[in-house]
Order: structure tokens, then C-alpha cells, then sequence
């Protein structure tokens, strides 16, 4: 949700918008995250959103696209490499992110972060 001064917080992740744009244009290991979410009040309506997945000290934590940068990141997602492809989301990667995750971050965690997802 976006909060004064440009700035976007979620799940204890706060990044200004700008600091968003440098992580997408940057070469830090991160992955993008597309998925579905439908409005409760809908059964057919679906909304594409997306989230920035990067580790952080032993840690992985999400941080949500703002709509506002929506047409930066499709610019930047030939940059990516896209490992994941369904219906109801896709995944992209850089630098080896999985790989990445898998030597830096304990397995009770990601199983953790996976199932809060």
C-alpha cells in the first residue's frame, strides 16, 4: 500500500519507488513473482499482480509492484529468465536466484515462506 513520500509497505519490506527502479535495473540475484488474485465479490474477474522476491540476511522477503511501475518492470523483464509458467502465474529469475536461495537460506524458512504465500 502505498504511504507518503512515494513509499511502499509490505510485510515489514518498506522501498521507496525509486529504490524499487534500482533494484529492477540492478544485478542483485531477484525474481518476479505474477499471480492472479481474484475480487471476492467476482467468480470471473481475475487482477494480474506482481511482487519482487530478493534474500535479504539468510531471509526471503516480497515486495509488491506498485501499479505506477508497471510499465518499468515489462521493459525490464527481458532481463529475466522466466523458469515458471501456468495459467495462474509465472515466475522469472536473475543471476540464478533459486539457486541462490537454496545455498543461503535455511529450508525450514523457505518451506515457511512458501506456505505463508
Amino acid at each position: 500500500m502505498p504511504l507518503p513520500g512515494g513509499t511502499l509497505q509490505h510485510k515489514n519490506t518498506e522501498m521507496h519507488i525509486e529504490d524499487i527502479q534500482e533494484l529492477l535495473d540492478g544485478h542483485e540475484p531477484i525474481a518476479i513473482v505474477r499471480y492472479l488474485e481474484r475480487p471476492i465479490f467476482s467468480e470471473t474477474d481475475t487482477v494480474a499482480r506482481y511482487v519482487l522476491l530478493r534474500m535479504e540476511h539468510g531471509d526471503i522477503h516480497e515486495v509488491p509492484v506498485p501499479p505506477v511501475l508497471m510499465p518499468f518492470l515489462m521493459r525490464r523483464l527481458s532481463d529475466f529468465e522466466q523458469v515458471f509458467r501456468q495459467s495462474d502465474g509465472n515466475v522469472w529469475e536473475r543471476c540464478g536466484f533459486r539457486e541462490k536461495v537454496r545455498a543461503g537460506v535455511p529450508r525450514p524458512k523457505i518451506r515457511k515462506f512458501i506456505d505463508e504465500e
